[in-house]
C-alpha cells in the first residue's frame, strides 16, 4: 500500500541521554526488588496483568446461575454478559486452497531470504505485498474451534519475527529504513481489514499493530514506535464503541509505547488521541487493569494544553481518577504517578496537587492499617497494597529506566517544580509510609503504619486542605463532579455488539 506524497512521516526523537539523578539512597534496594511488573506477573508473585487480560479477553458464559426470579441478587453480583456477536463471525479473507498456493509462490520467491536482504523494487514490492495477505488473511480461517483459535495466535506470532527479520542483512541504514517501512505498511493495511472479524482475529490483529516498530531496539538504540499503527489503534480500536475492551487494552498500551517515542503530527492530534483516552476513563464499566492501561497512556503523552481549547485537560482528568473513591486504590495511585509524568502547565497549583497526594496516602493508610488488623488478605492482595505505595512513591521520583524513556521531560514531580516547598513537603510525609510498606509486607507478618506516621500527615491536611481545590484557572474545583473539556462520553452500555 503506497504512501500518498502529502503524507509527512512522523519525526523520529533524538538518542536517549542518561538521564541525572536517582532515587534517594533510602530507596536503592527497593527500586530493584519491588519495582511493579507492567505487562507479568511480579517477582512478588502479583498475577493480577495476566488474569486480568485472559478475563477480558474470555467470552462470558451463556446464561446466569440457576436462580429464584423472586430471590433478590447478592451484594456485589454481576451476572454474566450474553456472549458478544463478535465471537460468532465466521469471515474467511481467504481460502485455504488460495492460502497454500500463495504460501508455495512465496517460497519459490524465497520471501524469507527477500525480507533479510531488504531490497526493495517492484518485485519485491510485490512479494511483500503478498507476503502480508498470506500471513494475515490466513488468521481467518481459524475461528471454528479452540484448537484452531490457536493457529490464530501462532500465525501472528510468526508473522512479528518475520518483520523483525526485516532488512537484518541490509547495511545501508537508509535503504533498511524504506524497506522497513514498505514492510510495516503492508502489514498495517491487512491488519486494518481484520478489525471487524471474529473476536480472536480481532485482538492478535490489535496484538500484532501495538508491537508494530518503525525501528527495533538494538544496542544503545531505543526502538522506535509506527505512528500510522497506534493511529489505526485509536480510529479502529479505541474510539469505536462496539469493540471489545480486551483489544482495547492492547490499543492502550500501543499508544503508550509510540506517545514515548514519536513526535505525534500535531498538537491537534495529540489532544485527540488525549480525549479518546479520557472518554474511555470515564466509563463506568471497565475493568480496572484497562482504566491503569489507560492512565499509563494519558501518562506518557507529551501535551501541556489542548488544541483549540488551550485547557489542561491531562492534568484535569488524571487528577479526578486520582481523588475518585469509587476507582481501585491501582488505578487511583496510577493516575498518581502519571501526574508526575505529564507536562506542568505553569499556572498548576502545586498545593492543591500536593493535598491530592498526601490526602490519598492518609486515605491508603487508613484502609491499609485495618487490612493489617485483619491479618492481611494474602500474599496476592498484600502485594497490591506494596505496589500502589510504590506508584504513589513513583509520582514524585523516577526509575533511572523511566528518566531514559521520557527523553527530555522530566519525570516525578520533585524534578519538574524543583524547589517547591508543598511538594517537598508532601514527599517527606509519604516517604516513610511508601518505606514501611515494602520493607514489611503483610504477607510475611509485617506491623500496620505505624501511628505517628499517620497523625504527621493527618496533621498536615488539617492545616493545608484547600477551601476551593482548584488546579488550574478554568477548571472546576476537584469536588466537582465533571471535568473540563474531556470530550464526549462514551455511553455505559457499550459491551453490546462487542
Amino acid at each position: 500500500m503506497r504512501r500518498s506524497k502529502s503524507a509527512s512521516r512522523p519525526r523520529k526523537l533524538p538518542p536517549s541521554r542518561t538521564g541525572g539523578g536517582r532515587l534517594a539512597a533510602a530507596f536503592a534496594a527497593l527500586v530493584a526488588t519491588a519495582a511493579i511488573a507492567q505487562d507479568q506477573p511480579s517477582p512478588t508473585g502479583n498475577a493480577a496483568p495476566a488474569a486480568a487480560e485472559a478475563s477480558a479477553a474470555q467470552p462470558a458464559a451463556n446464561g446466569a446461575a440457576a436462580q429464584s426470579k423472586s430471590a433478590p441478587l447478592p451484594a456485589g453480583f454481576d451476572p454474566p454478559r450474553q456472549r458478544p456477536p463478535s465471537f460468532e463471525i465466521s469471515k474467511p479473507l481467504i481460502s485455504q486452497v488460495e492460502a497454500d498456493a500463495l504460501y508455495n509462490q512465496l517460497r519459490r520467491s524465497r520471501y524469507s531470504s527477500v525480507l533479510l536482504a531488504g531490497e526493495l523494487n517492484s518485485q519485491t514490492e510485490k512479494i511483500l505485498k503478498d507476503w502480508a495477505r498470506w500471513r494475515l488473511h490466513s488468521m481467518t480461517l481459524y475461528t471454528a474451534s479452540p484448537e484452531d483459535r490457536r493457529k490464530i495466535h501462532d500465525v501472528r506470532v510468526q508473522t512479528q519475527k518475520d518483520i523483525g527479520n526485516a532488512a537484518k542483512l541490509q547495511k545501508d541504514e537508509r535503504a533498511a529504513s524504506r524497506f522497513r517501512l514498505k514492510v510495516l505498511d503492508e502489514v498495517k493495511a491487512r491488519a486494518v481489514e481484520l478489525l471487524d472479524n471474529n473476536f480472536y482475529v480481532r485482538l492478535n490483529a490489535a496484538i500484532l499493530l501495538a508491537d508494530l516498530k518503525e525501528m527495533e531496539s538494538g544496542e544503545a538504540k531505543p526502538a522506535v514506535g509506527y505512528l500510522p499503527a497506534a493511529e489505526v489503534l485509536h480510529d479502529k480500536v479505541l474510539a469505536d464503541p462496539n469493540q471489545h475492551d480486551a483489544l482495547k487494552i492492547h490499543a492502550a498500551k500501543g499508544l503508550k509505547r509510540t506517545f514515548l517515542t514519536v513526535i505525534l503530527r500535531s498538537q491537534q492530534q495529540r489532544t485527540d488521541f488525549a480525549r479518546t483516552l479520557i472518554s474511555e476513563l470515564k466509563r463506568t464499566d471497565t475493568h480496572p487493569w484497562y482504566q491503569m492501561r489507560l492512565v499509563e497512556a494519558l501518562g506518557a503523552l507529551d501535551l501541556e494544553l489542548s488544541f483549540g481549547t488551550n485547557q489542561p485537560i491531562l492534568l484535569d482528568a488524571l487528577s479526578r481518577v486520582a481523588v475518585d473513591k469509587n476507582r481501585s486504590i491501582e488505578v487511583r495511585t496510577e493516575a498518581a504517578k502519571a501526574l508526575g509524568r505529564i507536562p506542568l502547565p505553569a499556572g498548576a497549583n502545586d498545593q492543591v496537587l500536593a493535598w491530592l497526594l498526601v490526602d490519598l496516602a492518609s486515605q491508603m493508610a487508613d484502609e491499609y492499617n485495618k487490612l493489617a488488623a485483619a491479618g492481611g488478605k494474602g500474599k496476592a492482595a498484600d502485594t497490591q497494597w506494596q505496589n500502589s505505595f510504590f506508584r504513589l512513591y513513583l509520582a514524585f521520583k523516577a526509575t533511572m529506566e523511566e528518566q531514559n524513556q521520557f527523553r527530555g521531560r522530566k519525570p516525578g514531580l520533585l524534578a519538574k517544580r524543583t524547589g517547591d516547598k508543598n511538594l517537598a513537603d508532601a514527599y517527606s510525609l509519604i516517604t516513610p509510609a511508601v518505606a514501611h510498606v515494602l520493607k514489611n509486607p503483610l504477607w510475611k507478618g509485617g506491623a500496620a503504619i505505624p501511628a505517628i506516621q499517620v497523625k504527621a500527615m493527618n496533621d498536615w491536611l488539617a492545616a493545608n486542605t484547600p477551601k476551593d481545590p482548584v488546579l488550574h484557572s478554568g477548571l472546576p474545583p476537584l469536588t466537582a463532579a465533571t471535568a473540563a473539556d474531556a470530550g464526549p462520553t462514551q455511553p455505559t452500555s457499550t459491551t453490546a455488539g462487542r
